[in-house]
């Protein structure tokens, strides 16, 4: 949540939580208050069992603007969760090289299956001399208590565009290992309705096999 601005300039975040009744949710309670400056504009929440216990926890993307050498910051912080709140955030990867939080989607699921969630990145690589739209996924493992630097896991051939992308995780194929699907917003028909694509990235616990067009349609 956007708490605003404080008196000093911070920015202030919250988080809340609705603790499940099993048929609806509990109202929220005040899990998590920013101390330091957090900026929710340029955050990217996903959440997961980064650490294994069993508890699900909050992790953010979060845009660290520009260095002074012209490279895209990007970190991720985890907040574990104590079960009834969630602990002050940790920083757990800093981009090293460039990594531009602007062309990036954040998702996690346990990719390697080791029980701990991982952090996964669709990416926007741009555009190829013949005009190919370049989207490419990136992996970061969890370790426990921090997440190791990106393995790029795949990279699309074909034109693929970022900008019409929607990814999720889920184990789609009950092998114990997440694998990543893909909403894709395709062309419109002749009479007017959207012609949409889901497609799955089945992981093998070290990479990520090429996408498999699963379903087409058109959306009203």
């Amino acid at each position: 949540y956007n708490g605003g601005q404080a008196n000093d300039g911070k920015y202030v975040s919250l988080a809340f939580t609705f603790t499940s009744t099993g048929t609806a949710f509990n109202n929220p309670t005040t899990s998590w208050t920013s101390s330091g400056s957090f900026d929710w504009s340029k955050s990217k929440p996903v959440s997961g069992d980064f650490n294994g216990d069993g508890k699900d926890d909050l992790a953010v993307f979060y845009n660290g603007g520009q260095a002074n050498d012209g490279k895209y910051v990007s970190l991720a912080f985890t907040f574990t969760s104590t079960g009834t709140a969630f602990n002050n955030p940790t920083t757990s990867w800093t981009s090293t090289g460039s990594f531009n939080w602007s062309k990036s989607k954040p998702v996690s699921g346990d990719y390697n299956g080791d029980k701990k969630d991982d952090l996964a990145v669709l990416y926007d690589s741009g555009q190829a001399a013949d005009g190919k739209h370049v989207s490419t996924l990136f992996t970061f493992t969890s370790n426990g208590t921090g997440f190791a630097a990106p393995k790029q896991t795949w990279s699309s051939t074909g034109s693929f565009n970022w900008n019409v992308s929607l990814p999720t995780s889920g184990d789609y194929n009950k092998d114990g290992k997440d694998d990543l699907g893909v909403l894709y917003e395709g062309s419109k028909t002749a009479d007017g309705r959207r012609l949409d694509s889901l497609f799955t990235f089945t992981s093998t616990a070290t990479g990520t096999k090429a996408p498999v067009l699963h379903w087409s349609g058109g959306v009203v």
